[in-house]
């Protein structure tokens, strides 16, 4: 379809049809694109660039490095956590475990046994098991036995020496796991771990059965003053679906089954880091609740009741003595400022240190006061 057949179609009159006509002739005279001239009206391929005339974009090709002898990687499929239920609900219960480390640590305590247990067998059959015996085929098995003989093979092994607590490392990058690794340095012989064990337990002991009276109501008929438990609410963190606050204001949460997990895996290397968790325990319940709350109190008698027994724990033990570090010795309470309370201020409850109290070994025993 040319210009003129166009017109004839667009044109309602023979006035628009001359003047459709009249603008073709202006705008080939005008036009350096269409017929008679280089170019035509539209960009032809002969004006495009060359990447647009390439069927593909050229793609740089990545040399392949061949290695070993193409055989695919054999991977060793798990179909289970190889965990026993009772491992598994440690693992749930610990703060400072997860099961993900419960798991690496199965998985690279059965590594182990393995690889014993092949060694026993290359030992057995009289292999030389100090140098690794290689999965790749030699095609010269005379220069591969020469290279373990010479230094080369030496070298590599103390490469491989070097190179196994680096892994280790690397498998346990959790916050939990470092801290663990660095509490598990054992500072102490034997002889002094037992004496430190026996004074954190009894001290705990003590802090477990701590009570404190309860007002009477005058309706309450009893001549006995009834008691309460003081250290349920430091038994375990608060819940941070109830209390999401306290994780943002409390930097450092800890209670006593965390002190208690430390008692029972040998943590604690001195008497001073025990009370160091117990100040940080009743610092924490300080700084959440306000002066003069119920547990701003228990908080107060918490730590006066720790230094006490250890005080009185480690009479028999001087080396054992240097737990406290403040320079008067005062065991009086602090405030959340750090003041020490007055002298004369008395608390308006009364504390109780119930040694071997049934919390601590099931048996009932006669509870001391403060006052005596």
């Amino acid at each position: 379809m040319d210009d003129d057949d166009l017109n004839d179609i667009m044109a309602r009159s023979d006035e628009e049809l001359t003047l459709f006509q009249k603008i073709d002739e202006e705008r080939m005279k005008t036009d350096h694109y269409g017929p008679g001239h280089r170019h035509p009206r539209l960009m032809g391929e002969d004006e495009l660039p060359d990447i647009y005339l390439a069927e593909d974009n050229p793609v740089a090709e990545e040399p392949e490095e061949i290695t070993g002898r193409g055989a695919r990687e054999r991977k060793v499929m798990r179909y289970d956590d190889g965990l026993t239920e009772e491992q598994w609900a440690m693992a749930v219960d610990a703060e400072d475990d997860t099961i993900e480390e419960a798991i690496a640590r199965n998985e690279a305590k059965m590594e182990r046994r393995r690889l014993n247990k092949e060694k026993r067998i290359r030992k057995a059959q009289g292999i030389d098991s100090s140098p690794e015996p290689s999965r790749e085929p030699s095609a010269t098995p005379q220069r591969a036995k020469g290279r373990r003989k010479g230094p080369v093979s030496k070298r590599k092994a103390d490469e491989v020496i070097e190179e196994a607590p680096a892994k280790r490392r690397r498998g346990r990058q959790s916050k939990a796991a470092i801290a663990a690794a660095a509490a598990a340095t054992e500072t102490l012989n034997n002889a002094d771990r037992e004496v430190l064990q026996t004074i954190l337990n009894k001290v705990y002991k003590i802090l477990m059965g701590l009570q404190a009276e309860v007002p009477a109501d005058s309706s309450d008929t009893d001549d006995e003053p009834s008691t309460r438990p003081i250290i349920d609410p430091f038994l375990k963190p608060p819940p941070k679906s109830q209390y999401p606050d306290y994780y943002v204001i409390i930097q450092n949460p800890i209670a006593m089954d965390t002190i208690k997990r430390r008692i029972n895996r040998d943590e604690y290397q001195s008497l001073r880091e025990f009370l160091d968790d117990i100040r940080l325990l009743c610092n924490n319940a300080r700084t959440y609740n306000e002066d003069g709350s119920i547990l701003f109190q228990d908080a107060n008698q918490i730590e006066a009741a720790c230094i006490a027994a250890l005080k009185k724990e480690s009479e028999k033990h001087p080396d054992f003595a240097d737990f406290d570090e403040s320079v008067d010795g005062s065991t009086a309470a602090v405030s959340s400022a750090g003041t020490p309370l007055a002298s004369g201020a008395t608390p308006s409850q009364k504390l109780k240190l119930t040694f071997n109290s049934s919390r601590a070994n099931g048996t009932d025993s006669a509870a001391v006061s403060d006052e005596e």
